[in-house]
């Protein structure tokens, strides 16, 4: 059965619970209140090395060097634009959304 982390409203402490995934909250064992579920964050790390490498060699097999070469090109170029503040109006356009 799964374990949740959940609050308590009535009594502010926070439990550890084992519920079936469909099944409702289940009232707080102190306080009879029902409980709230809490979420935590979750975040990726890529701490492998080369993984920029790995997918930049990938997307050259796929386009072909020299193709590849002017897409970093723009890429790069883009990305200046943007660190000076001059982007084009179609780029502010996108920051915007």
């Amino acid at each position: 059965m799964p374990t949740y982390d959940a609050f308590c409203p009535g009594c502010k402490e926070q439990h550890e619970i084992e519920k079936p995934m469909q099944a409702p909250m289940p009232g707080c064992p102190d306080c009879g209140a029902t409980l709230t579920r809490l979420y935590s964050p979750v975040t990726v790390q890529y701490n492998a090395t080369g993984f920029h490498t790995t997918e930049y060699t990938r997307f050259e097999k796929q386009v072909g060097h020299e193709r590849a070469a002017r897409f970093r090109a723009q890429r790069e170029d883009a990305e200046a634009r943007a660190r000076a503040g001059r982007l084009t109006p179609y780029e502010k356009a996108l920051e915007a959304i």
